[in-house]
């Protein structure tokens, strides 16, 4: 339980903050917080509390992570090369500290429905809270650009109701009892009219799109036919990568695009994505240092020196990031981190296509694991237009650290079974035949927490 416990609180941290209902915060300021410092501290005693109950098979885990592990070492490596060594230590150790409590929860809580259940409860009651307040304190909770909730911007309000739509959804098939499925199905409502409210247009579409494409893709990855999909992935980042070039680079057939698509700009991100792509080029390989670029007292922003739709607008220039992962990546850790993060990325998806074709179809596992990747493509492709992958201010990137960790620990699970898998009759594995991370005390029940 008290794994299970720490993922609730962390998520809930998270996903809340340290300042909730203050807005116009924009990441991490320029001093700190002494109560994420605190938080943080706690978290990892708790996590350090569960590695050493079982170090042998932390350190197994750990090992099974070396793309993430050599990030990590990347990370804390930048320092040497940072402009502002000091942001970046404090902004690494929060990095080490998120994988020490991602591996801590990892070493304890096995597959199973516990999982999505805390989710669901952690997400679902913030969005009531948001719910509550967008409708009886209307001039706090609201902003000229859209709802906000208890969240600092409409943006990050968005993000939360993706996130707790997304979680709750999958919950819909474990319900039995009519009145709770009328109550998740009334909440699932309220949180679809706050997600309209924001106005946060890529959470929206997100929303909307994602599932309906997740399930042919994962019927395509359980039935063998994994080939198609990789080649339609494939295609989808190469266009992809295209348009974006073509925006940043103004190569030639912008023009028909934006005959295509009502925004070209993405919301004027275009001028952000051209100057960001001027500050990688100054210094390309290494990048600035992690967390050295934009985690600076705001008199020493990078967009002053930069000339753009900013220019003429100075209270913008408290923007903390440049709205596309990719560019900040290569911003805070340079060509050789960013590989290295590419790599994980692989890394994650080939054990996420491992894992789905092992769960057996009729257990209720399989509606955690579905949940957990769908957020884990959500935070991928809301990276395009709002830095999280391994970014320093970004709390949905070390979200997305702590749920690749358990996608990973869950898979070295049912590989740990291979030499005598229990079979269902559909000849698939069941999650409930076995345990986390190679645990040698053998077999345990599936959802319940060590």
């Amino acid at each position: 339980m008290v794994a299970i416990g720490l993922l609730g609180a962390v998520v809930f941290y998270l996903i809340v903050g340290d300042r909730p209902f203050q807005h116009g915060v924009t990441g991490d300021e320029f001093t700190g917080s002494t109560l994420n410092r605190l938080l943080w501290l706690s978290f990892s005693a708790v996590a350090g509390g569960l590695i050493l109950l079982r170090f042998a098979v932390a350190v197994r885990l750990a090992i099974a992570l070396w793309p993430l592990v050599f990030m990590m070492l990347w990370i804390a490596a930048s320092v040497v090369w940072s402009q502002f060594p000091d942001l970046t230590i404090r902004r690494a150790i929060v990095y080490m500290m998120a994988l020490m409590v991602g591996i801590g929860i990892a070493t304890w809580v096995r597959p199973g429905t516990a999982v999505l259940v805390t989710l669901a409860t952690v997400l679902g009651a913030v969005m009531i809270v948001n719910i509550l307040s967008a409708l009886v304190w209307p001039d706090v909770a609201h902003s000229r650009l859209g709802v906000t909730g208890m969240h600092s911007q409409k943006n990050g309000a968005g993000t939360v109701a993706m996130l707790a739509i997304t979680m709750l959804a999958f919950t819909v098939p474990l319900i039995r009892r009519p009145l709770h499925l009328l109550a998740m199905v009334s909440l699932l409502i309220g949180c679809a009219g706050f997600l309209v409210a924001t106005r946060s247009k890529t959470s929206l579409a997100l929303t909307a799109l994602l599932p309906i494409a997740l399930w042919p893709a994962v019927h395509s990855i359980r039935s063998g036919r994994a080939g198609p999909l990789m080649a339609g992935i494939a295609a989808a980042i190469t266009g992809g990568l295209v348009v974006g070039l073509s925006v940043v680079a103004e190569i030639p057939g912008v023009n028909l695009l934006a005959a295509l698509l009502p925004d070209l700009t993405v919301s004027g991100r275009d001028e952000l994505w051209r100057a960001g792509a001027t500050a990688v080029a100054a210094r390309p390989w290494f990048g600035y240092g992690f967390g050295a670029y934009w985690s600076v007292d705001p008199d020493y922003s990078p967009l002053l020196s930069m000339r753009g739709w900013w220019t003429d607008a100075p209270e913008e220039t408290t923007l903390n990031q440049y709205h596309n992962g990719m560019i900040d990546l290569l911003i805070n850790t340079g060509l050789i981190g960013t590989g290295i993060a590419l790599v994980f990325i692989f890394f994650l998806i080939h054990h996420a296509i491992h894992l789905l074709v092992r769960i057996d179809r009729g257990d209720r596992t399989l509606w955690t694991v579905l949940a957990l990747l769908c957020l884990q493509l959500q935070i991928l492709i809301h990276n395009m237009t709002e830095s999280s992958l391994f970014f320093p201010s970004a709390q949905l990137g070390i979200l997305f650290i702590l749920f690749s960790i358990l996608i990973v620990a869950w898979r070295r699970s049912l590989e740990s079974w291979r030499r005598g898998p229990a079979v269902s009759a559909s000849g698939g594995v069941t999650a409930s035949a076995g345990v986390t991370a190679g645990d040698p005390r053998g077999p345990l029940r599936s959802g319940r927490p060590g």
